[in-house]
């Protein structure tokens, strides 16, 4: 939310976005011909005081553990109240799911929460979540990070004091990024993308699926959320504007930069302009599947199928956004257009993601690059300019 000064109508305005029922985002302007800057403020002013107050209410409500020997499962369901309160429903869940697996997992939901936060015992997680098998660096991190964030709410809430909360949180330090591997992401290459695409029957939709997938690079809740009114068979683009969550809930997508329209190839789009009259879509059916929307799990047990079926080595969903990525770098195209077709929010987050990925010998390409200058009159071609370097005339004026 935002005031501005329009040229135009030479008046003072509040621009502020809203999320429409479709899950997309519109900027909203009002204006009121006797605002003057100051009251424009004041006016803005008033509306974030009451958001404020309205905030401070829910967060009243909730409920909070108390007295000495208040339980830390007390506190995570607390964090969770105040998670759905301030995170999308998809980021809520997330949190959720980290905090009962391997919070409560570890520590028990009647641990005494001055036990579970002493330096000995976050010390003894930390090393326990370091220690697990089958998952990332960065998932790891994640964990960390949560516990962090219930420990600030503690504190927030005065259920331990702040210095204590600071303490807890400094034992809690999540891996550094050096030590880290730089080769982390997991993506198939072509041959092994070929692999798994041919394992499916050509009339087998989720072919299709994973099909779109792979060329546009999407985001397994882009994929889900799309509807046949988001496909221009004439200009052959794909429309990402909305995401489904966990429970099948459309949201907006990711941030801003991920609303943009997704370019396909001439197949791909006359294979999908088929698929839809095969299955008689209209514009509001979703794309994958009408009459029965793919579940977020069904997709991941197709894909590990095929996988296993393939031969080719496991990946994640997200993964097929990597090797989507792997394959437009490995074509050499520039790091702006993979960063446009990804739908990056700058060409620095394509970098800072497949850095490792884009090709960096040199050898071979030098000569190309820096021909020698010392060429005779001889070596220059019939057709040579004449303001070649060897010739003898002079470059036209």
């Amino acid at each position: 939310m935002s005031i501005h000064w329009s040229k135009e109508k030479k008046q003072f305005f509040i621009s502020y976005k809203v999320t429409l029922p479709d899950g997309k985002r519109k900027t909203v302007s009002i204006y009121n011909p006797s605002w003057t800057k100051e009251r424009g403020r004041r006016y803005l002013e008033r509306i974030e005081k009451a958001v404020v107050n309205d905030d401070r209410r829910k967060r009243a409500l909730l409920p909070l553990p108390k007295g000495k020997d208040a339980r830390i499962g007390e506190l995570v369901d607390s964090c969770v109240e105040q998670w759905r309160i301030d995170y999308k429903r998809q980021t809520a869940y997330h949190k959720e799911h980290i905090a009962a697996k391997y919070v409560l997992g570890y520590f028990g939901p009647g641990e005494r929460i001055k036990d579970a936060l002493s330096p000995e015992s976050l010390s003894s997680f930390r090393r326990h979540v370091f220690g697990i098998e089958g998952i990332s660096p960065s998932w790891k991190n994640k964990i960390l990070l949560t516990f962090r964030g219930i420990i600030d709410l503690a504190a927030e809430r005065e259920i331990i004091p702040y210095e204590a909360a600071i303490r807890a949180k400094k034992v809690l330090k999540p891996m550094s990024e050096r030590n880290q591997s730089s080769n982390k992401l997991a993506f198939w290459t072509d041959e092994e993308w070929s692999r798994f695409i041919l394992s499916f029957r050509a009339d087998d939709p989720y072919r299709m699926l994973f099909e779109v997938t792979y060329v546009c690079g999407l985001r397994l809740g882009e994929l889900l959320a799309l509807k046949w009114e988001d496909f221009d068979p004439a200009a052959k683009t794909l429309s990402i504007n909305k995401a489904s969550d966990n429970f099948g809930n459309l949201s907006s997508t990711k941030n801003d930069s991920s609303n943009a329209t997704v370019s396909l190839p001439s197949y791909l789009s006359e294979a999908l302009s088929q698929y839809r009259l095969d299955f008689a879509g209209n514009p509001d059916d979703w794309v994958f599947f009408a009459g029965h929307h793919a579940s977020r799990t069904t997709v991941r047990r197709v894909m590990k199928e095929h996988i296993g079926a393939s031969g080719v080595p496991f990946i994640k969903f997200h993964g097929l956004r990597h090797s989507c990525a792997s394959h437009l770098i490995h074509a050499g195209l520039s790091p702006l257009i993979v960063s446009r077709h990804l739908r990056h929010s700058s060409v620095k987050e394509t970098l800072d993601t497949y850095a490792h990925i884009f090709p960096n010998d040199t050898v071979g390409i030098m000569d190309g690059l820096f021909p020698s200058q010392t060429s005779t009159e001889k070596e220059c071609p019939s057709e040579c300019p004449s303001f070649c370097p060897s010739s003898k005339q002079k470059p036209p004026n």
